[in-house]
C-alpha cells in the first residue's frame, strides 16, 4: 500500500496529501502551495530518488518553508545525509526501512500536531506582543525603565523611584475657544494630530511623556535642563511648521507656552485594584504647571525655573532673562522665573 493511502486512511485529522514522484515535482509543488498561500505541515521524502536526494530535498524546502516538520525515509542513507539533513532541515525525524506502518502514522501525526501547536503557539504570540504594544502606549516602555522592577511583569501598585529630573509642561492656548467651533470628533482629531507632532519631539531629546491632560502634556527628562530646554526650544520652532500643515493663518495660528522646572520628581504607579497609570508627583511637577501658566499673564512662550538655569551644562547655551520672583498658586514662596528667548514665530501673547 502506498504511503498516500495510508495517510488518507490513518491521519488524525483532514488534510490535503499532495504526492510527488521526484524532488523537482516536488519543489514546484510548494513553490504552488506558497503562491495559494496555503500551509505546508508536514513533508515525507525517500531519500533515493531520481536526480535529487532526500536530504537534498529537505534543505531545499527548509529553505522555503522552515516551519513545516520534515521526515526522511530511507534504509541506505550515510551518516552524513541524516545529519545534514538535521542540521540543515531541522530534520523532525529519520525512519529507517523497512518501517511499520503504525509506527509511520503514529510520527507523521506527531509531526502533524507539532506543526499545529507550533502554529498556534506563534499565533498567540504575536498577539500577546500586539497587546503588549497597545498596553505600552498606555505606560511607555521609557516610564517603566525608571521603575526598579527588573520586568513589566514585577510591577505592582504603589512602586515608584525618586530621581532627579526636569519637568516639562506645554498646552495649547485658547484651545477651548476653538474647540467650540468644531464638532467633537474634529476637535478630538485636532488635538490628536497635534499630540502626534509634539510626542516625537520630547522622544528626540531622550524625555517620556508621563501624562496628557487634555491639550497639554507634561514630560520628564532624566539627562535634565539640557534635554528639557533643548525640546522646549524646538517645541516652539516647529509648532509654525503644525500650522502651515493645518492651513492655520492669522489668529487662528495655534500658539502654545512651555514651562521647565527641575528637581527631585517622584514617578511610579498609581491608582487602585482595577486600573492603574503611571503618574509623576512632586512640587517639582506642580510647580512646572504653574510655571508654564505664568507664560499666559507674562506674554512669553517658555519660563524655567532658576534650578532649570542652574542645571544647564552651559549657561550661555540658550539666550535668557531674568523676569524675577513670581508668586505662583498652590506656593507660600515666589518662584525665581526666567524666560527662554527664542526667535520662534509663534508665540504666545499675553492674556
Amino acid at each position: 500500500t502506498s504511503i498516500g493511502e495510508q495517510l488518507k486512511r490513518g491521519l488524525s485529522r483532514p488534510c490535503l496529501i499532495e504526492v510527488a514522484e521526484s524532488g523537482e515535482e516536488a519543489l514546484e509543488i510548494v513553490d504552488e502551495l506558497i503562491e495559494q498561500g496555503e500551509s505546508l505541515a508536514v513533508v515525507i521524502s525517500d531519500h533515493l530518488m531520481p536526480r535529487m536526494k532526500g536530504d537534498e530535498l529537505l534543505r531545499r524546502i527548509h529553505a522555503r518553508l522552515p516551519d513545516a516538520r520534515k521526515i526522511l525515509l530511507t534504509g541506505q542513507a550515510s551518516a552524513d545525509a541524516v545529519g545534514g539533513a538535521v542540521n540543515h532541515a531541522s530534520l523532525y525525524r529519520y525512519i529507517a526501512k523497512p518501517w511499520e506502518s503504525a509506527d509511520l502514522l503514529l510520527t507523521i501525526n506527531e509531526a502533524l500536531k507539532s506543526f499545529l501547536q507550533a502554529r498556534e503557539l506563534a499565533r498567540k504570540t504575536a498577539r500577546l506582543e500586539r497587546t503588549l504594544e497597545v498596553f505600552q502606549r498606555f505606560v511607555p516602555r521609557d516610564f517603566i525603565r525608571q521603575l526598579p522592577a527588573a520586568d513589566v511583569t514585577r510591577l505592582a501598585l504603589g512602586d515608584g523611584v525618586e530621581r532627579e529630573m526636569s519637568v516639562l509642561f506645554t498646552d495649547m492656548r485658547a484651545f477651548t475657544s476653538r474647540a467650540e467651533t468644531m464638532s467633537p470628533k474634529q476637535a478630538f482629531a485636532f488635538l490628536n494630530r497635534y499630540l502626534g507632532h509634539a510626542g516625537p519631539i520630547v522622544r528626540a531629546h531622550r524625555g517620556f511623556i508621563v501624562t496628557f491632560l487634555g491639550d497639554a502634556l507634561m514630560a520628564a527628562f532624566p539627562g535634565g535642563p539640557d534635554d528639557a530646554i533643548a525640546c522646549s526650544v524646538e517645541l516652539l520652532a516647529r509648532i509654525s511648521s503644525f500650522n502651515d500643515g493645518e492651513g492655520l493663518r492669522g489668529d487662528d495660528r495655534l500658539r502654545i507656552g512651555v514651562g521647565v522646572n527641575t528637581g527631585s520628581l517622584l514617578i511610579g504607579i498609581i491608582g487602585d485594584d482595577e486600573r492603574w497609570e503611571g503618574s509623576a508627583i512632586s512640587d517639582v511637577a506642580n510647580t512646572a504647571a504653574r510655571i508654564e501658566g505664568l507664560t499666559k499673564k507674562l506674554g512669553i512662550s517658555i519660563a524655567a525655573s532658576e534650578s532649570t538655569i542652574a542645571g544647564l551644562s552651559s549657561a550661555t547655551r540658550y539666550a535668557h532673562r531674568r523676569i524675577g520672583e513670581v508668586f505662583v498658586k498652590g506656593r507660600k514662596r515666589p518662584v525665581n522665573v526666567f524666560e527662554i528667548v527664542t526667535a520662534a514665530g509663534d508665540a504666545a501673547p499675553a492674556t
